[in-house]
């Protein structure tokens, strides 16, 4: 083979396979699956108050 077309498939190689080795593109999701709704800032704010509350209870019980 020439240079030139070893040089271009090893352009190839490195453009296109070698980066979906290193950084693997996710899987389509199954049929099944839904989407989640993002969080409002309210309800953010209330996930965080439970968990921080959670968290105090559970410590103060050691």
């Amino acid at each position: 083979m020439k240079v030139r077309v070893v040089w271009r498939k090893v352009c190839d190689y490195v453009r296109n396979d070698l980066k979906e080795i290193a950084f693997p593109s996710s899987l389509p999701h199954p049929p099944h699956f839904k989407k989640r709704r993002k969080l409002t800032l309210k309800e953010r704010y209330l996930v965080s108050l439970f968990a921080l509350v959670n968290c105090l209870n559970i410590s103060m019980c050691y």
